[in-house]
């Protein structure tokens, strides 16, 4: 287990060095993280280095027992940079270009910036890629933060139109694809296309998402082209990157976790969004079906509104949902509070004055609990039986499109029927419709709009073989160029659902509508659906629930059709009260069950990691006041060696870590 923060000795006197160095190793620390953030120390002209101070530091700390992720610095370029090519900076979407001050805010097709970022990262690579203080390489920081993910500028628009030109081959076989008659945007020749900077209405979808496609494979390419130099001078250290949480979509985080050896991510979800910060961690580890690493946990107040303070035990729990849902590292952003630059109110363990206080004391002992449970968690993973489709160009196109307001986050389709599956204590994992489904009973397909042939014959191998598919509203209503199909909806996944949708309805917030279930073998309670309601049409499917109210009362909302060995079932609409209601019967008919048996109330959070010195069970109270949970057999605090049965009481984000 990784235990650590994000530390800047170049913002701090040497003679501080040791005393930070002590008191990071008497806190438990094993890593930090170094250098993401230097740039114009390590180089501060094109061509000369300066590596000493970085040297020093790494040495420093490894002889206190401390290890180095060493990140490259190019999020955050030195002045000279723009001096070489004034065009570097990102230009925004209403093509404003930006101005230096900022970080992260360069073009990712500048060739000055792409040649010097390889540049450094081949130089520092080069110079720390025998040291065995360092054991790990972040690449960049925080890719697709800011928007920085898109640029808008004219170099991007060139390099746009060379990836349309090559995707397409030729401007009649675009059109086609995008609908262009459409607003008579028929493109004669290529320099026509434009990229979507801000007009006054709504840009071409097919444009739109291909666009969203460009910029991750920009991206994506940027990152490779950082990691081929760094893996050529120090091919033993494994690669990282943070990225941000699952609810930032400008990238497609399978594709460029591929070029990792471990995914990362910087975790700032609220305790009050504490199911929005599991679902990111669960994402994580299934980028690479391995243990991540939360490369930045915070653990006091942050710089951003409403700038709370973390209450006395959140650190602690936040920390602790990282490692039951399968992070083997954990470094909090950051040591210390800074003095100087725009961060200045971002607070880290240590506050201004560097003295060691109550944050400080609350890391330490997480410290030492993480030490005791090192065996425990040792090659131990969360293992699910139950994945989540997640595909991106279904994300960007109902992002794009959202059609409802309220629905402009287009992971709401995915909340939920990930709620559901928490409140019954099962782990998670999300894959591409395309992906190896072997491994899962029950897999959700929350919206999946944009759909290929290729993932329809995956999804029904998966049906056949006996899994249980779930299909939502806007699944199937999208061709892979972001056109409407003109087949009944779900279009290519109706024969699979055995159902089509005559007509849907979407209604704001608010405007609630009764689901009826037709069979108590499915759900006893009536459930209420919002915000998108779909008018289905059996096709050979049964009906598992009619709507009780609105403007589709009495018409099938969910339906179930077997096929093969398996079955899928259609939602018609969403809701919390939906997922929860028809949860249980899915996980019946699937033959899904919890590794263990836990009662908790809904505030309290149970998760579970499996390995070769047994099962840990996490319980995790997101409350401020006190709760209760039931086991329904013995198990021993992993921590205090208490042995429990029956109910076991959580303080305000109280942590318990059971062996069972």
């Amino acid at each position: 287990m990784y235990f650590g923060a994000d530390y800047y000795p170049e913002e701090w006197p040497r003679q501080r060095w040791h005393e930070d160095a002590h008191l990071m190793a008497d806190a438990g620390f094993n890593v930090v993280r170094l250098g993401e953030l230097a740039w114009a120390l390590l180089e501060p002209e094109p061509g000369r280095y300066d590596f000493s101070w970085l040297d020093d530091a790494v040495a420093l700390l490894h002889e206190h027992g401390i290890s180095t992720i060493m990140g490259t610095p190019t999020t955050t370029a030195p002045p000279w940079m723009v001096d070489l090519d004034p065009d570097v900076l990102r230009v925004d979407e209403n093509g404003q270009r930006m101005v230096y001050g900022s970080w992260g805010n360069f073009c990712l097709n500048s060739p000055a910036f792409r040649l010097r970022s390889a540049i450094i990262a081949r130089a520092m690579a080069r110079h720390y890629g025998g040291n065995e203080a360092v054991i790990a390489w972040q690449i960049d920081n925080e890719f697709g933060v800011f928007d920085r993910a898109r640029c808008y500028c004219e170099r991007c628009a060139e390099a746009f139109r060379k990836w349309l030109r090559e995707r397409y081959g030729s401007l009649a076989a675009l059109n086609k694809a995008w609908g262009t008659s459409f607003w008579s945007h028929i493109y004669t020749r290529w320099e026509q296309i434009p990229i979507p900077r801000r007009t006054h209405t709504k840009h071409n979808p097919g444009l739109l998402l291909d666009y969203a496609r460009f910029c991750s494979e920009t991206t994506r390419s940027y990152l490779q082209l950082q990691a081929g130099v760094v893996r050529e001078e120090a091919p033993r250290q494994p690669l990282t990157h943070n990225f941000l949480a699952a609810a930032y979509t400008h990238l497609d985080l399978f594709a460029l976790a591929a070029e990792l050896d471990v995914a990362g991510w910087d975790n700032y979800v609220p305790n009050a969004r504490w199911v929005d910060a599991a679902l990111s961690h669960e994402l994580f580890r299934s980028l690479k079906r391995q243990p991540f690493w939360v490369l930045e946990q915070q653990c006091s107040y942050p710089q951003w509104p409403p700038y709370a303070n973390l209450e006395r035990g959140l650190a602690r729990l936040l920390t602790y949902q990282g490692v039951a849902h399968g992070a083997d590292g954990i470094l909090y952003f950051r040591w210390r509070t800074g003095l100087i630059g725009a961060e200045q109110y971002h607070a880290g363990i240590l506050p201004h004055d560097g003295r060691p206080g109550r944050v400080y004391e609350e890391i330490r002992t997480i410290g030492q609990e993480l030490r005791q449970l090192e065996p425990l968690l040792a090659g131990a993973l969360p293992r699910a039986q139950v994945a989540c489709i997640v595909d991106y160009d279904s994300l960007w196109a109902l992002e794009f499109q959202p059609h409802n307001d309220s629905l402009g986050d287009p992971w709401s389709y995915h909340r939920p029927w990930y709620r559901a599956l928490r409140l019954q204590h099962l782990a998670c994992d999300f894959v591409q419709p395309a992906g190896d489904l072997s491994p899962y009973r029950l897999i959700i397909a929350p919206a999946l709009a944009v759909v290929s042939e290729e993932a329809v014959r995956n999804l029904r191998s998966f049906v056949e073989n006996g899994g249980v598919l779930v299909l939502t509203v806007r699944s199937g209503s999208k061709d892979v160029h972001s056109r409407m199909v003109d087949k009944p909806l779900p279009g290519l996944l109706a024969p699979l659902a055995g159902a089509t949708v005559r007509e849907f309805d979407s209604r704001p917030a608010g405007a609630e509508v009764a689901i009826r279930f037709t069979a108590e073998e499915w759900a006893e309670e009536e459930a209420r659906a919002a915000l998108w309601f779909e008018l289905l049409e059996p096709e050979g499917a049964s009906v598992v629930a009619r709507y009780g109210s609105g403007l589709y009362e009495g018409g099938a909302a969910v339906t179930w059709q077997p096929v093969g060995r398996g079955g899928v079932l259609y939602v018609g609409c969403l809701g919390d009260e939906v997922s929860e209601r028809l949860l249980p019967a899915l996980l019946r008919r699937s033959g899904v069950r919890a590794p263990v048996a836990i009662a908790a109330p809904e505030q309290v959070e149970v998760a579970i990691r499996e390995g070769p010195a047994g099962r840990a069970v996490f319980l995790l109270n997101h409350s401020d006041a006190a709760r209760e949970a039931h086991l329904q057999g013995p198990g021993e605090d992993a921590l205090t060696g208490e042995r429990l049965n029956g109910e076991v009481v959580l303080g305000p984000y109280g942590v318990r870590v059971l062996r069972m």
